[in-house]
């Protein structure tokens, strides 16, 4: 939970451009987990997970690790895709790309999952 947490308050999504050439300065944007709704739906899948995990209770944990994980993989290829919506002329100033937080996020999620997955094992042997 510790990882989705810090991943949820890092970069999820940068945009930087340096319009140098065009007579004007570089510009970044960033963008955190918790700045937007799939991060939060992301932080309350953890922490229902994270309570399931605590309980011992497989459903409660797997179930909504699982849906995190897919939501974060969903924001990856998103974000990715935005890379694409650039003109063919400007990308060699224009950059859209993930940021380390979604990564962490991920990595933080998939744990989540694997721990409801060990809980679920237990249960059924």
């Amino acid at each position: 939970m510790t990882a989705v947490l810090v991943g949820l308050w890092m970069n999820w999504a940068t945009v930087s451009a340096d319009l140098g050439s065009f007579g004007g300065g570089a510009f970044e944007n960033s963008v955190s987990g918790m700045s937007t709704g799939d991060g939060k739906a992301t932080l309350a899948l953890a922490a229902v997970a994270a309570i399931g995990i605590a309980l011992r209770k497989s459903l409660l944990s797997l179930i909504p690790a699982v849906l995190a994980v897919l939501l974060v993989i969903y924001n990856i290829a998103d974000i990715s895709s935005l890379g694409g919506d650039v003109p063919d002329a400007a990308k060699d100033v224009i950059e859209v790309g993930t940021g380390l937080g979604i990564w962490v996020t991920l990595a933080g999620t998939v744990a989540l999952a694997f721990a409801g997955f060990r809980i679920r094992q237990e249960e059924t042997s």
